[in-house]
């Protein structure tokens, strides 16, 4: 869903810029793209097409090529085929996440720009299996490598990015992605949201994943501390309920919520479209991320986007981003995230901040322009044709 969200997020912000730009979409074969997020991407774009299967079937004829010039020959295999198909379509330069793309071949007539959103698995590898986590490390090298500019959203993944391969820092930049906020997310009354999912008026909500460096845990044992205080604040929390590397970490967030007897405090809703999560975030008395990692938070944005105070971990990433009205807390600290918690649950009042609100609307149609202007610049460094 996050990269989604990225990309609705880019191909605005690009429709913002006073630069001609043709966007075109690649899809993988028998992709379907008429319903859900990626309608919304295709209505974005100019041209969208297929393109060849970008995943090799191990031990065909055009892996066994990638894996004699990769281990022969040190390179990445040329992939003709879709090289012909981009350069037919006047494609100058691709840009995508790493993982996209599996790293079988490089394109020798079009710019390559990859986008590595972070290094979660240098600083938590064992929230990896070991498969995984060889796999990681070697997909981000090996297009880190052959990428003709590199795309990290801080300057604190820039610096895990060096850290982790060197030679790639001249050819890498940081771009800040900014999120989106249409005007009809100040115009909604969000108690209509508030009460189709039958919530109290006063909560605190928590859209993250539920992965487990999203840090649910943290917040289950802040609420038990305020509850031995007689102090209950309520939390809403929204997000994909699960998580591909732990398929029990959702499982064990309701155990604990059952065993602790939370559930009247803990609201779970799982996934819910993006204008009830505009809705919620307006409502809230404000927005939580207790999350242990980010290469830049997409709540962060959002929250700094609708106006909307935040309760952040300290972590060097949330700093960056530097949101306004925010309160920091160690990710790692129950009894300092209770004191926080209690304090903004007893002090705040639920609904939109007008006056953050204000500030955050005047500001964002410059961000978002900043935003894609940015990206333009670097895809055209990214260029063959003019490097």
């Amino acid at each position: 869903m996050a990269g989604y969200t990225y990309l609705q997020n880019l191909l605005k912000a690009i429709r913002l810029s006073d630069k001609q730009t043709d966007i075109c979409l690649l899809m993988r074969s028998g992709e379907n793209v008429s319903t859900g997020p990626a309608r919304a991407l295709t209505e974005l774009a100019d041209q969208v097409f297929e393109g060849p299967s970008l995943h090799l079937q191990r031990w065909s004829l055009e892996w066994v090529q990638a894996q004699v010039y990769r281990r022969a020959l040190g390179r990445e295999r040329p992939d003709r085929s879709l090289n012909d198909l981009l350069e037919a379509k006047h494609v100058e330069v691709v840009f995508g996440s790493w993982w996209q793309y599996p790293g079988s071949s490089v394109f020798p007539s079009v710019g390559l720009c990859v986008w590595i959103h972070d290094f979660q698995f240098v600083h938590f590898p064992h929230f990896y299996d070991a498969r995984t986590l060889q796999a990681t490390r070697r997909g981000i090298r090996r297009w880190a490598d052959v990428a003709d500019r590199v795309v990290v959203s801080s300057r604190d993944a820039l610096k895990d990015l060096v850290s982790f391969d060197s030679g790639v820092g001249p050819k890498t930049r940081v771009l800040p992605f900014v999120a989106e906020m249409p005007d009809q997310a100040y115009a909604c009354d969000p108690k209509g949201v508030v009460r189709h999912y039958h919530l109290p008026e006063k909560f605190i909500y928590l859209p993250n994943q539920f992965w487990q460096h999203k840090n649910h845990g943290l917040v289950l044992e802040a609420l038990r501390i305020l509850a031995g205080r007689g102090v209950h604040p309520h939390i809403v929390c929204t997000g994909m309920p699960q998580d591909s590397r732990l398929d029990t970490y959702f499982a064990d967030v309701l155990r604990q919520v059952a065993e602790w007897r939370l559930h009247e405090q803990l609201r779970v809703l799982g996934l819910v479209p993006m204008d009830h999560v505009r809705a919620l975030m307006r409502q809230a008395i404000c927005i939580l991320n207790p999350s242990l990692f980010e290469g830049w938070s997409s709540t962060v944005e959002e929250a700094k986007s609708l106006g909307k105070r935040l309760l952040l971990s300290d972590l060097a990433v949330h700093q960056e981003q530097d949101p306004p009205a925010a309160v920091f807390f160690d990710p790692r600290d129950a009894e300092g995230l209770a004191v926080k918690l209690g304090a903004i649950w007893q002090e705040c009042e639920p609904g939109p901040d007008l006056s953050l609100e204000a500030l955050a609307r005047q500001s964002l149609p410059t961000r978002m322009r900043e935003f894609g202007e940015t990206f333009l610049e670097i895809m055209q460094e990214a260029c063959p044709a003019r490097r």
